[in-house]
């Protein structure tokens, strides 16, 4: 039987096809950038390898259903498992906003470029923002320092069994794993922190309070990161990308990227 080839159905085969070569361009892009996705080589990796103790590798803050989830890429060559955490950070932005403007603003941010760079995990917090709210919170557990309060507007019955069964399960197969976390993950380096706590702490409630009343997850992200005493820039990517996406002023996108950019400089500047 002939397909016809109707005006909309060519228009929706010439999209997916310059959709499979701008995602292969992308592909080839990332592989030959001129970084060392120095987090996924140095951290990540190495922590989704030793799965069964992911807690020796120094720096590691984020709970061991990250690695589970990371290990196939782990089994990659080095290299190309950070192309493809820098991939699925970018086509998380990008189904997150929904918006080639909005992408634009996004992508010239420090905690943008810093993500895709070091192949960092936060947008893929993103991930967790979008799906149901019974599974979500497992993946924004995954970087906790960036938008873990944004959970309060998730929490339900069956988003508490899940993390429940979750949270048991992951205790039995590594035992009481947060302190082995903490001690793992709380290395002081003053130069990559960009917190402000406790001066931050006072903008907490407040950001809490709008962030339930209004379903705000950028409030509940800003929230977040007013009461992490640490968290290095590329975790005000979650916070950026909601702000965004919730707002439709463009001089408020191009005024974010400005911030923390200036919020980089002045903090590097502060410690030298």
């Amino acid at each position: 039987m002939a397909i016809m080839l109707t005006k909309p159905r060519i228009l929706a085969y010439s999209r997916g096809i310059a959709s499979f070569f701008l995602l292969g361009c992308l592909v080839v892009a990332l592989y030959y950038f001129p970084v060392s996705y120095g987090d996924w080589r140095f951290f990540f990796r190495p922590a989704a390898l030793s799965l069964t103790n992911p807690y020796q590798v120094k720096g590691i803050l984020n709970p061991p259903w990250t690695f589970v989830l990371l290990y196939p890429l782990a089994l990659l060559p080095e290299r190309w498992g950070g192309v493809a955490i820098a991939l699925l950070s970018i086509i998380a932005i990008a189904i997150f906003l929904r918006s080639p403007a909005k992408l634009l603003a996004m992508s010239a941010s420090a905690p943008f470029i810093f993500v895709i760079v070091l192949a960092q995990l936060d947008a893929l917090v993103l991930y967790g923002l979008m799906l149901p709210a019974s599974l979500g919170p497992l993946l924004i557990m995954i970087k906790p320092q960036g938008a873990l309060l944004t959970v309060l507007n998730r929490i339900s019955r069956h988003s508490l069994i899940m993390f429940a069964g979750v949270f048991m399960i992951s205790i039995l197969v590594w035992g009481f794993w947060p302190a082995q976390m903490l001690r793992a993950g709380l290395v002081p380096d003053e130069l990559r922190n960009a917190s402000f706590f406790p001066y931050s702490l006072p903008l907490a409630p407040i950001l809490v309070f709008f962030g339930i009343r209004q379903k705000s997850d950028a409030c509940l992200c800003w929230a977040t990161l007013c009461v992490s005493p640490f968290f290095q820039m590329h975790s005000m990517l979650p916070a950026i990308a909601c702000t965004i996406q919730e707002t439709k002023d463009w001089r408020i996108w191009a005024l974010l990227s400005i911030l923390s950019w200036l919020m980089y400089a002045g903090h590097v500047g502060w410690v030298i």
